[in-house]
């Protein structure tokens, strides 16, 4: 995730622009504190959101060790599972996101909610933006997860799907430039995704 979302801040700040990047489910986020430091805190501005309260302060911590100040990265509370929420919380602080990162959600949604976060990445994302998810494709332990683990609404069910399945409901909200590289062990798929501009869109 560094290496690609890396690659995306030298080229736009080439350009002399700013990356905008925000992570739904981020969880502690190091990789952000590191990506922040990676680049003296120029050129980039980060957002990260997760539920869960400690999570968000062990992120702010690992940041603090990293040298990161809060002006460049944001730790928020919000539930990622209702999605919508961010494009009118991007709306009300003036701030839109050039890269959405998800790693580790997918796989928490049903069909229905699937397809509603895809469109509403691309919704919020800006022109030429850039969607990057990270699902698991399988998993050796998906039977003894689902059995021992839990959540509030019941047992903790885990969903699978192909990547020609993503790959389609990716292009029906409009994404193009669909990438996807899966890890040796047919694990792990990362999807790198881009929002055409306006004026180059398929009338």
């Amino acid at each position: 995730i560094i290496k690609i979302v890396g690659q995306e801040v030298e080229g736009r700040k080439i350009e002399e622009k700013i990356t905008r990047i925000m992570d739904v489910a981020c969880g502690s986020g190091r990789y952000l504190s590191e990506l922040d430091s990676i680049f003296n805190q120029a050129g980039i501005e980060i957002i990260g959101i997760d539920y869960d309260t400690k999570s968000l302060k062990l992120g702010r911590s690992i940041a603090e060790t990293y040298g990161v100040s809060e002006r460049s990265l944001r730790f928020i509370k919000g539930n990622v599972f209702r999605l919508e929420h961010l494009k009118r919380f991007g709306v009300k602080i003036n701030w839109r996101p050039h890269i959405v990162v998800a790693s580790g959600l997918v796989e928490y949604l049903d069909d229905e909610r699937t397809r509603d976060a895809f469109k509403q990445a691309y919704e919020g994302l800006d022109d030429e933006g850039m969607f990057l998810f990270v699902r698991q494709e399988n998993n050796p332990s998906r039977k003894l997860m689902e059995k021992v683990c839990t959540t509030s609404s019941g047992a903790w069910i885990l969903h699978y799907r192909r990547p020609a399945v993503l790959h389609r409901w990716l292009s029906d909200v409009g994404f193009r430039e669909i990438r996807i590289n899966t890890d040796r062990w047919g694990m792990y798929d990362m999807f790198v995704v881009r929002k055409y501009a306006i004026s180059e869109r398929k009338i």
